[in-house]
Order: C-alpha cells, then sequence, then structure tokens
C-alpha cells in the first residue's frame, strides 16, 4: 500500500522537506492506495495534481482505492477532476472506501457517477458524515452510480446530512437490482423530512435482496417512521432466506409502538418457515426513548427468541420505554433459556423505572446458567425501583463469568 499524506510535508523546514518517491513504475505492484489530504489550499491542490497524474496512469490494475478526502473543496478543480477520472477509469476496481468531508462540489457527484458499470466492485463503502453539501443531485448522482453494480456484495453507506423523500426511493430502486448483495449497512441518522411514504418504498424493495445475509439499518432520530414501515420492513425480512444478521435502531421515535415489535417478530418466524431459510444468529434491536413500547412488544419477542435457537448474540435496548414493567422483563428472561449457544447477551433498560425486583430474579437465574465465556451486559440504571439489595443478588449470578458488566461496570471477583 502506498499512502499519499500531503499534510506531513509541513512538519519538516523548507530546506529539508522531502517528498516520497511516486512514479509509474512504482505503481505496478500497488493494489491498494490510500490518501489523505490536508486542509492546505495551495498545498492539497498541489500534491493532488501530482498524485492523481501519477497515479492515473496505473490505476486500471488495481484492486482496492481507499480515499479520505479531508475536504474536498479545499483540493480545488484539477486534483479532483482527476481523482473522480482515476475511480472511472479502474475497470478491475474491486474495493472503493471514501469519505468526504466540506461541500460536496459537482467533482464529487462525477465521482458517484463514476461507479456505475464496475462490474468487478464487490465492495462499496461511503462515509457522507461530514459532507455539509451532500444535497438531492449529489443524492441523485449516487443512485445513478450505483445503477448496474450487479456484483455488488458488500454496502455501506452513512447519510449524515440531507436526503428527500425522491432521493431515498431512487436508492431504493438502485439497490433491488444488487442480486449478489450479502451485506447492506444504512445509516440514515439524523432528523429528516422523510416521510412514510419513502421509507415504505425502501423497505419494500429490499424484498429483492435475495442474497443479503446482514442486514443493518439506522434510522434513529427519523421520527416520522411508523408502524405501518415496520409492517413492510417486516415483510421485505421474511422473504430473506438468507439473512443471518440483522440491526435494527429506531431510537427516539415516538410514533412506534408495540405493534411494529409485533409485526418485526411475525415477519422473523415466518422468514424461518421458507424453505432452505438460515438460522438467525444476530439480533440487534435499539428502542430507546420509543416511550409508547409496552410489554406487549417484550412479549412478542419472548416468542420469537424462544424459537431461535442457534442464536448467538442478542442485543436489545428498550431505555428509556417507560411503559415497560418487570412483567416484561420476566417473561424475556425466560425466553434466553433456550438459548443454548449465546456467545454476547446485551439487554438494557435504563430509566425504565416501572419495573421492580420481580424482573431481575428470574433474570439473574438465566445469567448464572450462561457459558461463562459468554459476553454479558445488563443496565438497568436509574431504574428506581430495582432496590440496592436485588443489585447484588443479581450481582452475585454473574461468578465465573469472564467478560461480565453490569450498569455499566466491569464485574470481577477476587480468588
Amino acid at each position: 500500500m502506498f499512502l499519499i499524506r500531503p499534510k506531513d510535508y509541513l512538519k519538516a523546514p523548507a530546506p529539508k522537506m522531502s517528498k516520497p518517491t511516486l512514479t509509474p513504475e512504482s505503481l505496478k505492484e500497488i493494489q491498494k492506495i490510500k490518501v489523505r489530504f490536508g486542509t492546505n489550499f495551495a498545498l492539497g491542490t498541489l500534491n493532488m495534481r501530482r498524485s492523481t497524474k501519477l497515479a492515473s496512469t496505473n490505476i486500471r490494475s488495481h484492486q482496492s482505492l481507499k480515499i479520505g478526502l479531508l475536504p474536498l473543496d479545499d483540493i480545488q478543480g484539477t486534483g479532483a477532476q482527476r481523482l473522480s477520472t482515476m475511480v472511472k477509469q479502474a475497470k478491475m476496481l474491486a474495493k472503493i472506501n471514501v469519505k468526504f468531508s466540506g461541500i460536496i462540489t459537482r467533482y464529487a457527484r462525477k465521482m458517484f457517477t463514476s461507479f456505475k458499470g464496475k462490474r468487478n466492485l464487490k465492495k462499496l463503502a461511503l462515509d457522507l458524515n461530514d459532507a455539509s453539501g451532500f444535497n438531492a443531485r449529489c443524492a441523485q448522482s449516487l443512485s445513478h452510480g450505483l445503477r448496474g453494480l450487479h456484483s455488488l456484495s458488500v454496502l455501506h453507506i452513512d447519510f449524515w446530512q440531507f436526503i428527500t423523500n425522491q432521493s431515498l426511493i431512487n436508492f431504493s430502486l438502485a439497490l433491488k437490482k444488487m442480486y449478489s448483495l450479502s451485506t447492506l449497512v444504512l445509516d440514515l441518522n439524523k432528523p429528516s423530512d422523510l416521510e412514510s411514504f419513502a421509507v415504505g418504498i425502501f423497505f419494500s424493495n429490499m424484498k429483492r435482496l435475495s442474497s443479503l445475509s446482514v442486514l443493518h439499518l439506522d434510522f434513529h432520530n427519523n421520527f416520522r417512521t411508523t408502524n405501518t414501515d415496520i409492517q413492510v420492513l417486516s415483510s421485505s425480512v421474511s422473504q430473506l432466506a438468507s439473512l443471518t444478521s440483522v440491526s435494527l435502531n429506531f431510537d427516539n421515535n415516538t410514533q412506534i409502538t408495540s405493534n411494529a415489535i409485533e409485526s418485526l417478530c411475525l415477519g422473523l418466524i415466518n422468514r424461518q418457515t421458507r424453505r432452505n431459510a438460515k438460522e438467525l444468529k444476530s439480533l440487534k434491536l435499539s428502542f430507546l426513548n420509543c416511550r409508547e413500547l409496552c410489554n406487549r412488544g417484550l412479549i412478542a419477542l419472548s416468542g420469537y427468541l424462544e424459537k431461535a435457537m442457534e442464536i448467538e448474540a442478542i442485543q436489545l435496548n428498550f431505555s428509556r420505554c417507560k411503559k415497560i414493567t418487570h412483567k416484561g422483563v420476566e417473561v424475556l428472561a425466560k425466553s434466553l433459556g433456550s438459548s443454548s449457544l449465546l456467545s454476547s447477551l446485551d439487554l438494557r433498560f435504563n430509566e425504565c423505572n416501572r419495573i421492580r425486583n420481580n424482573g431481575l430474579v428470574e433474570l439473574g437465574s438465566i445469567v448464572k446458567n450462561i457459558n461463562s465465556s459468554c459476553f454479558i451486559n445488563l443496565e438497568f440504571i436509574e431504574c428506581c425501583k430495582v432496590s440496592e439489595e436485588m443489585r447484588k443478588d443479581l450481582l452475585m449470578n454473574f461468578k465465573g463469568k469472564k467478560n461480565a458488566w453490569l450498569d455499566g461496570k466491569k464485574i470481577t471477583f477476587s480468588c
């Protein structure tokens, strides 16, 4: 791997400033390029021109391209344009990992469209967290570039900034034709104007991803997501027979009720009845501060976990769900007894003030019987009706566990 880091030049005095040796001959053996651009205007522009001009001569043979843009506007036109040309010319490119920072210009949109037609591209990761200028035109270019990536197996996109209803719909239309996609990680983790109909269309188009094995969706702070949207998601999940890992985040959504969890669990159960369906190995659900959730949601979840015999990792976050009581926790704890292959258990019920001691008694006995190598994290912080005596009793069940945490503190026992 050849590392280009223009900002490092500033560390040395001017007379002794050293530059990396980069020639077309030296690029023949390179399979991965990692580029970091400093924020200095002149330096970033100069080095971008030099490195991209040299690198573009043999970029066609490169297998992996990892680019950190910090920020894109500081690189200016010539370098940024060459960079998008590099991506376009790399016919054999198998992996692309790009982080954008600052205002996204028309050259970034050119890079998005250059993804189109990459028949050998297997992995695409885009970090747009700091892309303050990401707008509808950029999203349209991205959706256009994703079309035709039928061989893509891993897609990871982190949106932090502006995305419209139409942008999400266009993205889902490109997504549904990725027949080889096995891993989808999509973060839409900022309050936005996304409406329920757009989210529903996105969830509906996911049912075409027949090869999907890992699904990670982060829609926290998207306040307009409704129970109906979760029902559509559940319907799509029920048709994804290859799924082995599901991670969903709907934190801070006050419209979601226990009906949503019931629908989701029904979809997971129906999925198991499909021919050649794989067993789910990992389930991560986060409904922090979804205040309309109640015990019915936990009871539905318990019904699924009792049937998930091969599940290895469970992570559930119901913190600040004020309507959940100790009865729901007790039912959930009993369902965990059938999970003999557990290697990770993470349950969070912080600030659930209706949980009493009764719910933790059953949970303690389950923890005691879990294998010693299992990672365990239980959190009942600021559950005011859980007594200190109960916490001490629960603590004793952690004896012999190698990696256990209670209320954010690692548990250790002296010999």
